[in-house]
């Protein structure tokens, strides 16, 4: 578990946030491209990529991975494993050292912290290579970790929660995996104040703001739960399919602002198609 610190001049952070990326067969080199794009025209405060970087965790995957994350030059990006990200029909590898690859070209830690002025964001991996490796896990010492990184932050900071795997169900179609214990680690979340959730994994964009119960009155705050879809492969789902997707948020310290934005195929670029704005803290 790392701790990482980036000092920005941060009046709105603004994120760009993409998922499954799928480097391998599914993936879609053109809509890679135009993510970079994208990270030259806004020139974000961070980005943030959720997961499911490979599709089947395989070296010559991982080092076209390290390339395009090399092309970002210098912009602090959160990254957190996919259940892609390792490896499913080497059973060996998977049990013995699942994350090797991962480790050796994206990151060393599995869990991270990234602070910058005005926010937080705690990166958990989500990915069980041995007991849920399609729905995930988070375990306990996870969430310590968070709720001491989350519990250093100053007054004012922004609490932003990277996972792979959602949290909760879409609105429109429930039937996609969610963490098991979701309600459990909502709950945990929430005491924790975090503000934000960004995920991926289920190839569909939504957003969904939640209040749950902590221990059996309703929080005092809403989490907002951001998903991508897959950004850059053939891999889209339900009204995505053959669609890619990628989310801008911008944010200050009463409101985000989510711009969904789907790739255009005749004009080769990632377009803003839905914004939605959202009270934060409340």
């Amino acid at each position: 578990m790392a701790i990482r610190k980036s000092s920005l001049d941060v009046r709105m952070l603004k994120i760009l946030h993409g998922s499954d990326f799928h480097f391998g067969k599914p993936h879609l080199p053109e809509m890679a491209l135009a993510f970079i794009q994208m990270l030259d025209q806004l020139d974000p405060d961070v980005v943030v990529l959720s997961g499911d970087f490979t599709q089947r965790a395989r070296v010559e995957e991982y080092k076209q991975v390290k390339d395009f994350l090399g092309s970002f030059r210098g912009t602090p990006v959160i990254v957190t494993p996919g259940n892609h990200d390792i490896p499913l029909y080497r059973i060996n590898q998977r049990i013995l050292n699942p994350f090797k690859n991962y480790r050796e070209y994206i990151s060393r830690d599995l869990d991270e912290v990234t602070r910058i002025d005005g926010a937080v964001f705690v990166a958990l991996n989500s990915a069980d290579p041995y007991r849920s490796i399609i729905n995930g896990r988070i375990n306990e010492e996870q969430l310590d970790f968070a709720a001491t990184a989350f519990g250093e932050a100053l007054p004012g900071d922004i609490k932003v929660l990277v996972t792979h795997h959602p949290l909760v169900h879409s609105p429109d179609e429930g039937k996609h995996a969610v963490l098991p214990e979701s309600k459990f680690l909502l709950e945990s979340f929430s005491r924790m104040g975090v503000e934000l959730v960004l995920s991926g994994h289920v190839h569909r964009a939504f957003t969904r703001q939640v209040r749950t119960d902590v221990d059996g009155q309703e929080a005092d705050n809403e989490m907002l739960m951001i998903h991508s879809g897959t950004t850059a492969s053939n891999r889209g789902r339900v009204h995505e399919k053959e669609q890619n997707t990628l989310n801008v948020m911008e944010i200050d310290s009463i409101e985000c602002k989510v711009n969904t934005y789907w790739y255009e195929e005749k004009k080769s670029v990632f377009l803003a198609r839905q914004t939605s704005v959202f009270q934060i803290g409340t």
